[in-house]
């Protein structure tokens, strides 16, 4: 049995951009049963409800299908732990963005590039840590003040704060904005 797990961190983004590589991937060998599991919160927590499901269902001759490895989990130690537990009872782990980073039995290297991918997952996540704090310091001399949320529509504040590495989601909720409105401003 194929179990696909999705994840997204907030309520106000959606599903559609994995599960059409997802569905593209299980067309491609030939749709096969699956179960969805999907859980909207941070991947640094272990306790999201379908993660835990899916975990718990995972049994011998079952093939974890994730977009990539950072939806399955962001903490490299807790990845790689889960992965290889799991590896263990015979379930495999594939993430079908990332196409060396296939976890099946047929892999003879899967435990070697579990490794590898699980550090890279925590070194990315550790540069986007820096990036956002480096942006918020930068900010904070620059006047920006961070806490309650300010109303603006200001395109060029929400540049500055964009160049000064925060991300769209950031200055959304800082500039009471959407999402996509931060995205129109700052990409034209």
């Amino acid at each position: 049995m194929i179990l696909v797990y999705y994840r997204v961190s907030t309520q106000s983004q959606d599903f559609d951009s994995q599960k059409i590589e997802v569905d593209r991937y299980l067309n491609s060998i030939g749709n096969p049963p699956h179960k969805e599991y999907k859980d909207v919160m941070s991947g640094k927590d272990k306790e999201r409800p379908q993660y835990q499901q899916l975990i718990e269902a995972a049994k011998e001759g079952d093939d974890i299908v994730v977009y990539k490895l950072d939806r399955f989990s962001r903490n490299a130690s807790q990845a790689i732990i889960t992965l290889i537990e799991l590896d263990e009872r015979g379930v495999g782990f594939i993430s079908i963005t990332q196409n060396i980073l296939n976890l099946t039995k047929s892999n003879p290297f899967r435990r070697t590039f579990l490794a590898l991918f699980s550090e890279l997952a925590e070194m990315e996540r550790q540069v986007i840590l820096e990036r956002t704090a480096h942006g918020r310091k930068a900010a904070m001399e620059k006047g920006v003040k961070f806490g309650p949320k300010i109303k603006s529509k200001d395109p060029e504040l929400i540049i500055q704060l964009r160049s000064e590495g925060l991300t769209y989601k950031e200055i959304a909720e800082m500039c009471n904005l959407s999402y996509g409105t931060v995205h129109k401003v700052v990409n034209g």
